[in-house]
């Protein structure tokens, strides 16, 4: 349901509210047909309730007109000689009224969820700019190689670069999240070697994996297996992949990461931890926007709630699949697939 939902948001508006008003024809019809033996009054609310949250209110208020007018066709149909006919055009009244009033809510909503996500955009963004200017003054320090920085500084400037690391990642995530969902995320798929890109983030969690003391391992099956992918995102993925492995990890455990070539054309990329692992009911939910909150309310190790739902877009948009597979106490697998060159 989720999927369908998601694939409506990257719809045009002429297609939902197209694909509303058929639902409203149909639903017309059925009623007609059964002869008011079924009440399908809430029916009407489906079609009606897509075109206001996805079209707008004027969509709305066309289908709500549109609904009203069959909901008075099939009912005058259906209407016994007995009983006079101001009963159906008083019945479309309530229902146009009803209908009226379920389009202004959810254009509303809408709207008000449009200017939060807005907001949040531009909030997310400004941040990144002073943590920009931070970085780099983290890595001029770092660079002074004088007697008047010692040993303790420059691990407590690393410590700082690799938190600092972590927080422009959250930012990016957070801010391709929605870019990815409504399908206006740039992809610029080109031949990419799977060992430059598990070098290229092992390089990036180095550090990472020296603090928390975990080991990271790296197998490839063939030096020449090669992917479509774009590479800046496919980098990502893994990063956040072995960044939520290593932040569960317990000291001195190992983190691998590998690739192999599956039938059908692809590769698999998959990371695998030694952590506490994660309970079944939650290995499907922790790819939702921010389900992880409420697994962390259930004990589950999880992480921020944006790093795996950005892996899951990130993948579906370079033609790929992502699933995790984990059982408590023995650890944690991911594993996506891309497209082989």
């Amino acid at each position: 349901m989720r999927g369908i939902l998601n694939d409506l948001e990257r719809r045009p508006k002429w297609f939902v509210v197209a694909l509303a008003f058929a639902l409203a024809v149909l639903t017309g019809y059925l009623h007609r047909i059964t002869a008011n033996e079924i009440a399908f009054y809430l029916f009407y609310l489906v079609p009606v309730g897509l075109a206001a949250w996805y079209g707008g209110l004027a969509s709305g208020c066309f289908l709500s007109v549109i609904c009203s007018l069959l909901w008075f066709a099939a009912d005058d149909a259906s209407r016994p000689p007995w009983i006079y006919s101001f009963v159906s055009y008083w019945n479309a009244l309530v229902g146009l009224d009803l209908f009226l009033v379920v389009s202004c809510m959810f254009s509303a909503l809408r709207e008000s969820r449009l200017r939060q996500e807005q907001l949040a955009q531009f909030v997310v963004h400004d941040l990144r700019t002073p943590l920009t200017n931070m970085m780099v003054g983290i890595d001029s320090l770092r660079e002074l190689r004088s007697s008047t920085v010692s040993d303790l500084e420059q691990d407590v400037m690393a410590i700082v670069k690799s938190s600092g690391s972590r927080m422009e990642m959250l930012i990016n995530a957070l801010l391709d999240l929605s870019r990815l969902e409504a399908g206006k995320m740039p992809v610029n798929l080109e031949r990419i070697r799977a060992s430059e890109l598990i070098e290229a983030a092992a390089q990036s969690v180095e550090l990472a994996a020296q603090q928390h003391a975990v080991h990271l391992e790296q197998c490839l099956e063939e030096e020449t297996l090669a992917v479509r992918a774009d590479r800046e995102l496919a980098l990502r993925v893994l990063v956040n992949l072995l960044s939520n492995g290593m932040k569960y990890s317990p000291r001195g455990s190992c983190l691998t990461v590998r690739a192999a070539a599956q039938e059908g054309g692809s590769v698999a990329f998959t990371v695998a931890d030694q952590g506490p692992g994660i309970p079944k009911e939650w290995t499907e939910k922790v790819f939702d926007k921010f389900s992880q909150v409420e697994a962390r309310k259930a004990g589950a190790p999880v992480g921020s709630g944006l790093g795996l739902s950005f892996c899951r877009l990130a993948v579906e948009a370079q033609g790929g699949r992502i699933c995790l597979t984990s059982e408590p106490g023995q650890g944690t697998e991911v594993t996506f697939t891309l497209p082989a060159a």
